[in-house]
Order: C-alpha cells, then sequence, then structure tokens
C-alpha cells in the first residue's frame, strides 16, 4: 500500500493518491507498527493531513504490539515526524514498561529514541527496569552498543551495572574483531579495571590472524589503551602469520612495527611479503614497493624485482598499469620500468575511464615515455565517447597536461561542442571550464550557447553551477538566456540571486519577462 501510494505521488495522480490515502487511513491494520511508521511517513509526503489525523484518531500508539522493540522505535519516530506529541508521549510510555529487555541492541536503540523526543520520564521508567541486568553477555557488538546507549542517557549506575556482569570476561577471543570492539567500549566508558581484566586474557596471544583488517582494529585498541607488551607481542605474531592477501593491510603493518622500533619484525614481515605478495594484482605489488621503500628495505624490494611484476602485470585492467609504474620509477627499478613500458601498456590500456587514461598518461609521461605517451593520446581523442561530457572534459585536462596539442586537436575535429548532451548540467559545466582552460573560446562559446538554451533545469544545484560557470566563462549573453528560463522552471530564487536581478526585479516580474513596475501594499487595497 505504501509503495503504491508514492508511486501515484511520482506519478502527480493526485486524485488517486487522495483515495488510496483515505483507505489506508481507514482501514490499515495497526498491529504492524513499522507498516504503520511507513504509511505515516508516506501520508505526510503526499502532503495528506486529513488522512494523517484520521489514522491518527485510530490510536495506533495503544494497538501496536510491543514484541517487536525494532518496529516500536520505528513508529515512534513516525508519530514524533508528524507533530503527535500525546501519542509519542503514550507509545513511549507501554514501550518503555513492557519491552522486553532480552536484546541490548534494540534497548539501545529504544534509549536512543527516548532521549530524540525528549521523553526523559519513560527513559528513566525503562532504566528503573534494570536493562543492564537482562541483557545477555553472548553478543560483544550488542553489549557495547547498549554501554554507549546507557551513556549517552547518563544512566551511570546502569553503566556500572553492566560493567559489574564483567563482559571482559565473556567475550570470545577466538575472533578478533568483537574483542576489538569491546576494548573501544570499555575505554569509552571510563572502564579500566574492565579494561586491564580484558588485556589479562592475553587477546594478542589467542585472537585468529586469518583476517588483517580486525586485527589492524585491535593494534589500534591496543595502543589507545596503553598496552605496549600486548601491542609488541601481537605485531609480532602479524608479522610472521598474517596473511598477505590485503596489501593496504600489510603495508600498514610495515608502518606499525617500524614505529614500534621492531626492526627484526619489520625485516621479517618484508621478506614474507615480498616473496609471497601476489604478482597478478599489479596494485598490491606497487603499494609494497612504496612500503619497502620507506622502510628502508632495499633487500626485500630486490627481492620483490627479482619476481618480474612488470612481466606480470595485465595490461587491460583499468587502475593498475600506472600505479606499478609510477612504484617502478620512484624506486629507481629502470630495468623493471623499460620492461613494462617495452609491452606497450599504451597500446593496451582500456578507454572506458578517461580518469585512468589521464593516470596513466602523466605515468608515462614522467618515465619518459613520450612515444607512449602520444601512442595513448591519440587513441583517447579518437575513442572517447562524446556522449559522456565528463570523460571529455577530463581527457581535455589530461592532453592539455601532456602538451598533446596535436591529439587535442584530432579531438576538437569530432566537435564535442556540438555533440554532448546537455541532460548534466553539473557535467556541462565543467567542459565549460576544461574549454576554456585550453583557450578555446570559439568551441567554448558553442557549447555555452548550447546549454544555456537547451540544459535541463530540473536539478537547482547542477542549474547553480552551469550559471556560475556561465559567469566565470565571461558569457554574458549566454547567461541572460539560461537565467531568463529560469522563472518559469520556478527557480526565481536563483534567478534574483544573479548579478542585477535583485535590484532591477525588487517589485517582481511581469509575465512576459520584463521587471513589474513599482507598486505598495497600499496598491493591494
Amino acid at each position: 500500500m505504501c509503495s503504491l501510494l508514492h508511486l501515484l505521488r511520482e506519478a502527480g495522480a493526485r486524485e488517486q493518491m487522495d483515495a488510496l490515502a483515505t483507505r489506508a487511513a481507514a482501514h490499515a491494520p495497526l498491529d504492524d507498527p513499522r507498516a504503520v511508521g511507513r504509511l505515516l511517513y508516506e501520508l505526510g509526503e503526499a502532503g495528506a493531513p486529513e488522512q494523517m489525523d484520521a489514522l491518527l484518531a485510530r490510536d495506533p500508539a495503544a494497538h501496536a504490539p510491543l514484541d517487536d522493540t525494532g518496529s516500536v522505535v520505528r513508529l515512534l519516530g513516525a508519530l514524533r515526524e508528524a507533530g503527535a506529541r500525546e501519542q509519542t508521549d503514550a507509545l513511549a510510555t507501554r514501550a518503555a514498561a513492557h519491552v522486553p529487555l532480552d536484546d541490548p541492541s534494540t534497548i539501545a536503540w529504544l534509549l536512543g529514541a527516548l532521549r530524540e523526543a525528549g521523553a526523559r520520564e519513560q527513559m528513566d521508567a525503562l532504566l528503573a527496569r534494570d536493562p543492564a541486568a537482562h541483557a545477555p553477555l553472548d553478543n560483544t557488538y550488542d553489549v557495547v552498543w547498549l554501554l554507549e546507549a546507557l551513556e549517552e542517557a547518563g544512566a551511570r549506575e546502569q553503566m556500572d551495572a553492566l560493567l559489574a556482569r564483567d563482559p571482559a570476561a565473556h567475550v570470545p577471543l577466538d575472533d578478533t574483531y568483537p574483542v576489538a570492539r569491546l576494548l573501544y567500549g570499555l575505554r569509552m566508558a571510563g572502564a579500566r579495571e574492565q579494561t586491564d581484566a580484558l588485556l589479562a586474557r592475553d587477546p594478542a596471544a589467542h585472537v585468529p590472524l586469518d583476517d588483517t583488517y580486525p586485527v589492524a582494529q585491535l593494534l589500534y585498541e591496543l595502543v589507545k589503551a596503553g598496552s605496549r607488551e600486548q601491542t609488541r607481542a601481537l605485531l609480532t605474531r602479524a608479522a610472521a602469520h598474517a596473511p598477505l592477501d590485503n596489501p593496504s593491510t600489510v603495508v600498514w603493518l610495515l608502518e606499525r612495527l617500524r614505529k614500534a622500533g621492531l626492526q627484526q619484525r619489520v625485516d621479517a614481515l618484508a621478506t614474507r611479503a615480498a616473496a609471497h605478495t601476489p604478482l597478478d594484482d599489479p596494485r598490491a605489488a606497487a603499494q609494497l614497493l612504496k612500503a619497502l621503500g620507506e622502510a628502508g628495505a632495499r633487500e626485500q624490494m630486490d627481492a620483490l624485482l627479482a619476481r618480474d611484476p612488470a612481466a606480470h602485470a595485465p595490461l587491460d585492467t583499468r587502475y593498475v598499469v600506472d600505479r606499478l609504474l609510477e612504484a617502478l620509477w620512484e624506486a629507481g627499478a629502470q630495468e623493471q620500468t623499460d620492461a613494462l613500458l617495452a609491452r606497450d601498456p599504451a597500446a593496451h590500456a582500456p578507454l572506458d575511464d578517461m580518469y585512468n587514461v589521464a593516470r596513466l598518461l602523466e605515468a608515462l609521461r614522467e618515465a619518459g615515455a613520450q612515444e607512449q605517451t602520444d601512442t595513448l593520446a591519440a587513441r583517447a581523442a579518437a575513442h572517447v565517447s562524446l556522449d559522456n561530457p565528463l570523460a571529455v572534459a577530463q581527457l581535455l585536462k589530461a592532453l592539455r597536461e601532456a602538451g598533446a596539442r596535436e591529439q587535442t586537436d584530432a579531438l576538437l575535429a569530432r566537435d564535442p561542442a556540438a555533440h554532448v548532451p546537455l541532460d548534466r548540467p553539473r557535467v556541462v559545466a565543467r567542459l565549460l571550464y576544461e574549454l576554456e582552460e585550453a583557450g578555446l573560446q570559439q568551441r567554448m562559446d558553442a557549447l555555452a550557447t548550447r546549454a544555456a538554451a537547451h540544459a535541463p533545469l530540473d536539478d537547482p544545484r547542477a542549474v547553480a553551477q552551469l550559471v556560475e560557470a556561465l559567469r566565470e566563462a565571461g558569457a554574458r549573453e549566454q547567461t541572460d538566456t539560461l537565467t531568463s528560463r529560469l522563472p518559469a522552471a520556478g527557480l526565481f530564487d536563483q534567478f534574483i540571486q544573479v548579478e542585477g536581478n535583485l535590484e532591477q526585479f525588487r517589485f517582481g516580474r511581469e509575465p512576459n519577462g520584463s521587471a513589474a513596475s513599482p507598486w505598495s501594499w497600499d496598491d493591494l487595497e
């Protein structure tokens, strides 16, 4: 029913929407709080206050079942947004007194909803039922969520009661992330004693290392907890055993080891990574090369380069070759750089993403591969889709920065200013900017004229950007053409913000577009 209301509203079928809204308000069952909340929202969006009042008159707050706390919270929010204060208070009172206490996450959610509704009395009633004593401790995430909600509610006594049940003793050490999450929650709660109790269980020696992301999270929390011993122990284990399938985390671990002064472990992890990082992902090799360079691990850099990453890099994958080429160049690996260039990446690079093409053009240019730079620039200029003004703008910028005048002329010969679609004014504005930066005044004027006359005006922010782009480009005539279209599109506020219009049209605008004559309130009598 709510979906149909939404569709009718979107289709502008006001009569049918009103009829359905009236039926729904009168007959929708009240035993599903989530559905009632959604219906209230849709009625509000549809501008149907009469039907909202009819639905509220049926007293959904009194009929909503309380066995699904999450649905009750959603209905509370809908009642509050509808301005139904009395019903909000009634439902909050029922919920505080009767919702089950066996799910810490939903109790936390309800506490937050009551706090947002300003229902302090009901919050106190809920807290008086002692949720801290009833919360099961087998789900660490829920316990932490409840701790945070109790803190935000200022319920220090309940926080202490929950901490007294010793959640630190219940979190399993065979799952790394819950340990990190609980350390975070205890830190936020200022529970130093519980933090020490958890650290005493020696999580650094027991957590699994098969997923390096939660290991990184736990390391962060150990550092925040001031546990130097546990931090070093976990770093030592990770250096020897952490998987190498996530290059970003390996790089992060190398940095952590280096900052901790564990140079021997830096060398151990660097040696493992250099020997075993898969080379079918050139990004991993590029990231690792840079990290090894920053760590001063020259021997391991040489070991990685000896595995010949330049020969293994796929050339038809986006966001790959440019990063590896850049890393090889920065590492001073001239032989590997030449080997990668010998495979002619300029001829194989995909052209479906001009941002990636721009990066590769820059990398080829910095590597001194002028011939390949010219080749890639020529391919891109000939094949970039003129249906994509953003791609044309990105390529124009890249060609300008590469000094590729001949290829720029080849692109302009395809006359993008006359062919790019105008359905995305924000992107058209970007292309106008790039044409101006390239000194292509005639091309910019042609595109500005088309955009001013035909760009859609259904996105006020995008239209504002287009107006600004035309103004900055000095396209006065086109700016006037575009702004003259704004009032008819319901954008009079933007119209009068254009320089000079506020004063000229201070008394309004006539249907023919001219400024209205001066008038006063007395003229309306």
